[in-house]
């Protein structure tokens, strides 16, 4: 299943999406046709743009556009449950020989991961990129340890959390930090977080928010003030009489 949020900032809207697709090393398939699901099924639709309705065929699945493409930014994340495709014996002995190493490569580990192979591929997540993935697998540990699943079902490691992000501008969207939290161990995985830098449009000068009006030239003369009283020796600013007109409409349309 899956949990989307969207919203537009200025003139730039944005889609996350976080999801958990089917379980286990073998459905492969299952996690495509999730992913597929989800995409025309998503009932969001952007302030900017407009959205075909998706219509029923006989066979029961669903027909119609990706209701993704609509947005300007668009960041997937969670339990995507993509596996190695190895057995668990050969994954440990490609971590124990990375080991040894202070920064260790997973170049080679990685060309077994189902999700790299099927995005190469264009089976899923067509358009969407990855930061270079620079940290272990983030499933199955045992509780509390940095031990891989030692449970009789002896689960291969693999990175089932990721973040797939894309950008309708080839440059409008980067990802500056990509990494684990190895010190978060309570469950069976190790989050994931990525660390972004978004371009924003704003082709209007003036535009509605909420129950006020946007306005730039106000905007830029308020970010003016604030930086320069967040310099070393700036001057923190303080009515010791009543506001200009100017400032209080700042105070109530830009909050």
């Amino acid at each position: 299943g899956a949990l989307a949020l969207a919203f537009t900032l200025f003139d730039t809207s944005l889609l996350f999406i976080t999801a958990h697709l089917a379980a286990h090393n073998h459905k492969v398939r299952d996690r495509i046709n999730d992913y597929d699901k989800i995409c025309k099924q998503l009932n969001m639709k952007s302030n900017i743009s407009e959205v075909a309705q998706d219509k029923e065929v006989p066979n029961g699945s669903t027909a119609g556009i990706d209701n993704t493409e609509q947005f300007d930014h668009v960041i997937w994340f969670g339990d995507l449950n993509f596996r190695l495709d190895a057995s668990r014996n050969k994954v440990d002995d490609m971590l124990l020989a990375l080991s040894d190493q202070q920064e260790p490569q997973y170049h080679n580990m990685l060309k077994l991961d189902q999700l790299g192979q099927l995005m190469k591929s264009d089976e899923i997540f067509r358009g969407y990129q990855e930061m270079d993935i620079n940290f272990p697998p983030t499933y199955k540990y045992d509780l509390n340890s940095e031990r891989y699943d030692t449970s009789s079902k002896s689960r291969v490691p693999s990175w089932t959390d990721r973040i797939i992000f894309k950008s309708k501008d080839e440059e409008g969207l980067k990802i500056n930090h990509y990494d684990h939290c190895n010190e978060i161990k309570i469950s069976d995985h190790r989050p994931v977080y990525g660390l972004f830098s978004a371009r924003l449009n704003g082709s209007r000068d003036r535009r509605t928010i909420c129950s006020g009006t946007f306005n730039q030239n106000v905007y830029i003369e308020g970010n003016k003030r604030r930086r320069s009283n967040n310099q070393p020796g700036g001057r923190q600013q303080t009515y010791k009489s009543k506001p200009s007109d100017d400032e209080k409409w700042y105070a109530t349309h830009t909050h």
